[in-house]
């Protein structure tokens, strides 16, 4: 059975270059001239609905559709082609006449020509579209994708244009992602009351996908976790991130942490959809130093020097990690009490079995020793001593 044949049909009436009508319509064949049938039926009259053209006096009689003009004739083509389903059968063929011109009392009726295959509601959706100006229909199913395609995932309700549809198959959107901040020049590392000092500083970051970054005033921002260091930061707050990966910022007054600590400098972000971005951080480590070292001329330490002449130093946010000790004396190893916590434990890493410290007040020497750093801090330091004098090199480990 061959499918109903449609006719699509544009009204114009014209007064002077002002439009006073315009009437889209479906006309089934069979009753083409008969305008008043019930089968003609109106669907958008821009005679009420001016807010839907982009020019109310079109040069020469021209009609420009606003984009919400479009928008509008769109959503009713979608209706129109659920009513007509029925006669919109695979492979039916729909041809009318092109372009024939008929005087009316109603205006100037310009048919249109389909040609080839229709197979689809969605086939007529398109021409309907292409005819009036639209050139990416809207798509809405609703029902979820039942697999996935691409970046459209399951569950996923496309709504919007075709376009819209096939970008977000084939060409999803991909969210940008912020790493690697740091301060140029600085080490995330330094000793407590070695200053941060006043002058200027760059932070610097990379970025995946930069295009996907919002520009706008506030799509980045720079802060620190320490109010009082904040406070004293120029160029910190909200900053436009599109196309940046540097940041300069001055710092009004000298900061440091005199007590081990962390102080976290965060920059975040938005992508171009206005989302959040996952933050990244640059830890600025506050730490003291750990003396250890053999010793074949001393049975204790007993003054800050002997701590400082000690072989080995490093500044440390933790006691735990293994020691290297030279042989051929007493193995010393002096902590801060900051990081000397209860429990401590000595142990050779090469056969897991205790290594034998204790304090050195057990050899007749002080149990603590109190040492001011190059930066003026003053620390009190538990010295450790072995029982007995180590033949050759070891390692220590403190946990």
């Amino acid at each position: 059975m061959i499918a109903e044949q449609y006719d699509i049909v544009l009204y114009k009436n014209l007064a002077s270059i002002r439009i006073t009508e315009l009437a889209l319509k479906i006309v089934d064949n069979r009753e083409k001239g008969r305008e008043n049938s019930s089968v003609a039926r109106t669907i958008i009259n821009l005679k009420t609905r001016k807010d839907l053209l982009a020019e109310t006096d079109p040069v020469g009689g021209s009609l420009v559709l606003s984009d919400e003009g479009r928008a509008e004739i769109t959503s009713q083509m979608i209706q129109i082609g659920k009513l007509r389903e029925v006669a919109l059968r695979p492979a039916s063929v729909l041809n009318t006449l092109y372009q024939t011109i008929e005087a009316s009392s109603r205006g100037t009726a310009v048919w249109g020509k389909i040609t080839g295959v229709i197979t689809s509601q969605q086939d007529l959706i398109d021409y309907i579209a292409s005819q009036i100006g639209i050139q990416n229909p809207i798509y809405s199913p609703g029902v979820g994708a039942f697999v996935q395609v691409g970046g459209l995932k399951v569950g996923d309700i496309p709504e919007g244009t075709m376009e819209g549809l096939f970008n977000q198959m084939i060409y999803p959107f991909q969210v940008p992602a912020l790493s690697a901040l740091i301060i140029q020049g600085e080490s995330t590392l330094r000793e407590v009351g070695d200053s941060l000092v006043a002058m200027s500083y760059i932070m610097q970051w990379a970025v995946t996908n930069p295009a996907n970054i919002e520009s706008a005033a506030d799509s980045g921002n720079l802060t620190v976790d320490d109010a009082t260091l904040l406070g004293n930061i120029t160029g910190f707050g909200d900053f436009d991130l599109f196309g940046v990966t540097t940041k300069g910022w001055t710092l009004g007054v000298a900061f440091a942490e005199t007590n081990p600590a962390t102080t976290i400098f965060t920059l975040s972000g938005k992508d171009s959809n206005s989302s959040a971005l996952v933050p990244t951080t640059f830890t600025l480590n506050w730490g003291v130093k750990v003396y250890w070292g053999s010793r074949n001329d001393l049975d204790v330490l007993v003054t800050e020097v002997d701590v400082k002449n000690l072989a080995s130093n490093q500044i440390r946010t933790s006691r735990q990690t293994t020691y290297g000790m030279a042989g051929g004396g007493f193995s010393f190893i002096a902590i801060p009490q900051d990081i000397a916590q209860a429990g401590i434990q000595f142990t050779d890493p090469s056969t897991g079995f205790v290594y034998d410290m204790t304090t050195q007040d057990t050899f007749g020497g002080v149990a603590t020793i109190d040492v001011t750093n190059t930066f003026g801090v003053i620390d009190t330091y538990t010295i450790y001593r072995s029982s007995f004098q180590i033949g050759s090199a070891t390692n220590l480990r403190v946990t």
